[in-house]
Parts: C-alpha cells; structure tokens; sequence
C-alpha cells in the first residue's frame, strides 16, 4: 500500500513538468495556515530537517509540493552514480542532477528559486517548486505548501496581496481530491480560524479536513486545550491532532528537530496523557500517510479514467493541429488547403443547418426571387410623368403628322424608356448576391482552424477569391444590362395581352367618329386576356355613364382612375383635359394602358430571366473557377512563405505534445498500481 504514495509523487511531478497539473486532479495533502499559525514548524517536524525559509511576513511565496520518500540503507535509491549517499538528501526537480545533503542549502536554494520569479519585493507566484527528501525517517507522503493567509500588505506588495494568496489557495484546496490540513494556533479561539474557514466553504461537510492545532505550550496558563482536540468544540471528522512548534529560542540555540520532538512527546506525557497517543508530530505524519494511502485508493479509478480521457483528447487535439510542415510536404498540404476551402465554401452555398439567420444558398435564394421580386412589384410605369408630360410626349411623337393610330407610334417610344427602370432593382439585386458570396469567402465556415494555423494562406486564399468574384460581378452586370437593352430593343406590341387594347382603341375611334366629338366611345378589355370575350363598349356621354359633376371633362370614372395613375402627385387631369380634343383624350388613356400593360409583361420575363443570368453568371462553375485560380496564384513565385505556421499553433503543438506525452507516462505509472501489494 505504501507504494500508492510515490506514484502519486510521480504523476504529480510528471504534470508539474508541464505545467499541467490543474487539467489531472490527483490525490494531495494541501497545508493552509495564516501567517503565524506555524505551517513551517509542521513542515519541518514531518520531514525532521530544517530547510525552509524563515523570516517576517509572507516566507513562502510559491507552492512548494514536498514529496517524502521512506528510503532505507540499502534502497536502490540511494545510488547516485557509482556511489551510495548513506545521509538523507534533496533533490529539486529543476535541477535534477543535483543532490543536496546540507538542508540549509535546500533552504537557500528555495530561496533564490522563489526570488526568480516573484523578485524580492515579497511578492507570490502560483509556479510551484517540486522538491523530493528522501529518508530513512520519513513517511512516503506529498504535502504541497502554499503561501500563509495574510490581512495587510508588507513593504512593496501589491494591495490585492490577500486576494491573490486567497485565490491560489483555492484553487488548490477545490480540488475534490485534495486533503486539506488546515493549521490553527491553540491560543486563538479556533472558531475564528482562516484556515478552517476556507477548509469549510470548500469541504462543508468535512470529509476532507484534518486540523493540526499548533502552539499548545503557548496557551494561557490555566487553559486546557482537550475539548478541543477531542473534538467537542469542533467536531472534525479526520480529527484534530496537537503539535508543539520550536520556539525562536529553540531556532536561535540551532536546537535540532529530533530533539524537539522529543520534548514535544514529553509535554504530551505531562500535559495531556489521555490522549498524549494521538498527539505530536510522529503520529500526525503517521494519520496523514495512512489517510493519504486511503484517499489514493478511493481515487484511483476515476482518476485512471480521467487520465485515458485526457490522452484521447490531447491525441484528437494534435490531430487537427497536425504535423509541423516540412519543406517536403508544402506542395501537398496547399493543394489539400485549397481543396478543404473550396469544398466547404460550396457547401455553405448548397445549404448549411444554422438555425439564427438566413445565409449562404438560403439568402441567395431569399434575394434572388423573394426580395427581388418585391422590388420589381414595386415599380410603377409613368410615375415620373405628370398627365402633361405625357400629353407632350404623345404630341412629339406624332410631329406634323395627323395619325390615326397615335398609341402604337408613342407606346414603343415610351414603353423603352419605362423598361431601364428594372435596371437599378436588377443591380441592387445582383450586388446583395455579390455581398452574401464575398461574406462567405470571410467567414470560412468550417476551416477556422486551417485560418489560425495558416493565416498567411488564408489572407491570400480570401483576396484571390474575391477577385475572382469581383471579375464574375463586373461579368454579370453587363450581361443583366444586356437583358434589359435586349427587352428595349424590340418592344413586342404584337403580343396578346396588347392586340385587345389596340383594337378598343380602334372600335372607340370608328365610333366616336360617327357620333361627334361630345361623345367619347373607349372599348375596356377585360382584366383576363380570353380571345373569346368580346370588349365592352362604354359610352361616355351624360346619359349612359355616370358623371362626375367637378370635372368639365366626359371621361367616366375608371378613366379618370387610369389617369390618376400615371402622375406621381395623385392629383386628378383637370387641367389638362380641358385644354384637349377629345382624340388626345382617348390618346392619352390608350397609351398610357398600353405602357402599363406591356410593363407588367415586361416585369414578368425580368422576374424570371435576372435571376437566371445572375445565377450563371455568378455561380456557374464557380467552383471549377475557384479552385483553378487558387491553384495558379497560390504557386505563383514569391509565396513560399504562405505555409509559415502562427507562432500560437506551434506553441499549441509543442504544448500538446508535452501533455501527451506526460498523460502517457501517467497511464504507465497507474498501470503499476495494479501490481502493487496492497
């Protein structure tokens, strides 16, 4: 069983190497005290030296993790090249080649190890120093030391100096493998303990606590301490175990440990001989060994299984970090780069499952037919006409001439300029797409990590990509401007949804003729274009349509409608429809019928052919495109350099390897414990 403990000592040094510890939480005894409770006179008492740092304020200023090996004459051990040390000895775990045998070299070296990195300004750090006493007098034990608990900044500390020494505390007595042993002096009410106080907001129910009371001699006289380690004040249930620490004087007559602890078994003997047995300094460090072996053994599997976890994971974690990249192996890990990107790429095009916004191929879409769409609904023909504009456009386009079909010659006219209104929703519409594909180029999807561990290749892989859609955009746009130059160049007036329009106009104008010029005869097609209904004839004079008794002019209601429309203010024609023959009249309703119908058939094609051109344009082939250029610029002289690593992965590397390898060893070591005599 007392094999557990160097075990333990071992993996406790292996993840101490790396710096690792706090990721295995393994089995310790962790010594809390305040200042002056006496931690340095247990210490040295369990391993029966003198060899740590004495002084005021705060003397330990890092951990300090002591592993204690029981080591006889003969121990193999004991071997130190081709020769045998027969005294106890220390040795430091960074400097390993080294033995010390005179402790107060141990002491200075603590000293000036600490001093490295906290300075001599009292200050802490949370890097400890692993140190192994080996003995023939010792327990197999591991204690880890930690700075005393302090109130008041000393000289040049800072003014957090209790928070910080708080916070490393903690974060070593919260591990729940952790035994805490928590100092407290015998002449202070051990209710108002800082150490118990910590112990218990970590270990309320004090599964885990051991209390040492110190400074038993020191005790006002006629005060009696029993009820205190009998644990009646106080229960605990590890128990409360009594010390007597060597006094100054003792220090200052370099009066030697063993011979305090033999007068510490004396004053038990004399001062508490009922419980003199369960007292002192040789059976706390018995208690802690047997607790220790018990605790190890009740974390052992978990710990074993937390350790296999451990190694998969840091095993997975080098595997996406991969292999640092050899000169040799530039070539094939660009191309596979170039691959990995493409193909991620074009799948966030094709869909993807994020579930908080639109993006990728869904926006694409959403912009390409639902957003678009609404643009072009909302577009009105003539809206920049008032009924005068129009009234004079009709007039220029007939000239001298007096025409007797005047809305075929101004309706083609007209109807092409109507037509380059699509152009800026069919741009617009084209840019969003061009926006959403560059934001996908930047947002990487899923090759995040290649982006940190390449950022050189990255950099250049998202500027050639946008030039390749920059170029694809400036494609695009020509050929939707070619779309509408294409609908401008030949207006279709034989279509069918215009022949009926034409043909009121042509039957409106017989009769009128016929009837003079009071009255106005306009044929209104049907709303659904069906070559077997016949047109509506609707007379426009007072007798047969209602009037509106404001307006001079006879055009009935849905007339007046129609020229409501084609002017942006709303306003009525009035004005203009008493200045004008009643020919213009039926001109004027007729032509502007006829651009609005052939611009909503216009609209139509525009709704299914700009999204067409734009997914052509933009997505067709891009990934063939993509690819290929990426491949040509990428190997272009002068980016050798794009393949250089950031200096985090391979810090990343470096670390992970290091952790493996410790996790690696640690499952060696636990494979030994099962072969151990318990």
């Amino acid at each position: 069983m007392e094999e557990l403990i160097p075990i333990i000592g071992k993996l406790q040094d292996v993840f101490a190497t790396v710096g690792r510890g706090k990721d295995i939480e393994l089995p310790q005894i962790v010594v809390v005290g305040s200042q002056s409770a006496g931690k340095s006179s247990v210490m040295e008492g369990i391993v029966g030296r003198d060899f740590l740092p004495r002084g005021s304020g705060i003397v330990t200023r890092r951990p300090l993790l002591l592993h204690l090996h029981n080591v006889g004459p003969e121990d193999p051990r004991r071997k130190w090249g081709d020769e045998w040390e027969t005294e106890d000895f220390a040795v430091f775990d960074h400097e390993k080649e080294k033995h010390y045998t005179d402790f107060e070299e141990v002491r200075k070296e603590i000293e000036r190890e600490t001093d490295k990195l906290t300075g001599i300004n009292k200050g802490i750090s949370d890097v400890p120093i692993v140190l192994k006493v080996s003995s023939d007098k010792v327990v197999n034990l591991t204690l880890v030391d930690l700075p005393g608990i302090t109130k008041v900044p000393v000289g040049d500390q800072p003014k957090d100096i209790e928070l910080k020494i708080r916070a490393m505390i903690m974060k070593y007595i919260e591990n729940p493998k952790s035994l805490i042993l928590a100092v407290t002096t015998a002449n202070q009410d051990i209710t108002n303990s800082d150490a118990l106080k910590m112990a218990k907001e970590v270990d309320e129910e004090g599964l885990r606590t051991l209390v040492v009371l110190t400074k038993l001699d020191l005790m006002d006289r006629g005060t009696d301490a029993t009820k205190v380690l009998k644990g009646i004040t106080i229960p605990v249930k590890l128990g409360i175990v009594g010390v007597v620490n060597r006094s100054q004087e003792d220090i200052n007559k370099n009066k030697s440990v063993k011979d305090c602890v033999q007068d510490e078994e004396k004053f038990f003997r004399k001062k508490y001989p009922s419980i003199a047995n369960v007292n002192g300094i040789a059976y706390l460090a018995k208690r802690l060994n047997l607790l220790l072996i018990e605790h190890i053994r009740a974390c052992l599997p978990e710990l074993k299984n937390r350790i296999r976890a451990k190694t998969r994971e840091f095993e997975k974690k080098l595997a996406i970090l991969g292999e640092q990249v050899t000169p040799q192996r530039k070539a094939i890990m660009k191309s596979q780069c170039i691959s990995r990107f493409v193909d991620r790429y074009m799948e966030a095009i094709k869909g993807n499952r994020d579930v908080k916004s639109l993006c990728g191929g869904a926006k694409i879409r959403n912009i390409l037919h639902e957003k678009f769409s609404k643009a072009l609904d909302e577009l009105e023909p003539l809206r920049s006409y008032t009924p005068d504009d129009l009234m004079t456009f009709i007039r220029n386009s007939t000239g001298v001439k007096q025409l007797l079909s005047v809305p075929e010659v101004c309706f083609e006219d007209n109807a092409q300029e109507q037509i380059e209104h699509f152009e800026g929703p069919s741009i617009e519409c084209l840019e969003k797409v061009h926006e959403e594909l560059a934001e996908l180029v930047d947002a990487y999807r899923d090759v995040k990590h290649d982006v940190k561990r390449f950022p050189h290749l990255y950099g250049k892989i998202q500027e050639i990509c946008k030039n390749v859609l920059q170029s694809r955009f400036q494609i695009a746009s020509q050929s939707v401007k070619e779309l509408i130059e294409m609908e401008k160049a030949l207006v279709n007036g034989s279509h069918v949804k215009l022949k009926y329009i034409l043909r009121d106009y042509s039957i409106g104008h017989r009769k009128n003729q016929a009837g003079g010029d009071n009255n106005i005869s306009l044929l209104v097609a049907p709303k659904a274009v069906d070559p077997n209904v016949e047109p509506e004839c609707v007379c426009l004079t007072g007798e047969s349509c209602p009037w509106e008794p404001e307006l001079s002019s006879k055009l009935a209601k849905d007339e007046l409608k129609e020229m409501k429309k084609i002017h942006k203010d709303g306003k009525d024609a009035d004005g203009l429809t008493e200045s004008i023959s009643t020919k213009e009249k039926r001109d004027y309703i007729a032509t502007a019928r006829l651009v609005r119908q052939y611009f909503d058939i216009v609209r139509e094609i525009m709704k299914e052919q700009i999204p067409k051109c734009i997914m052509l344009k933009m997505l067709g082939n891009l990934k063939e495109d993509l690819h290929s250029s990426l491949t040509e610029k990428l190997n272009e002289d002068g980016n050798d350099n794009l393949l250089d690593e950031s200096k985090h992965i391979e810090k990343q590397r470096q670390e992970a390897k290091e952790m493996l390898a410790a996790l690696k060893e640690a499952i060696i070591l636990t494979n030994e414990i099962n072969d151990a005599e318990f």
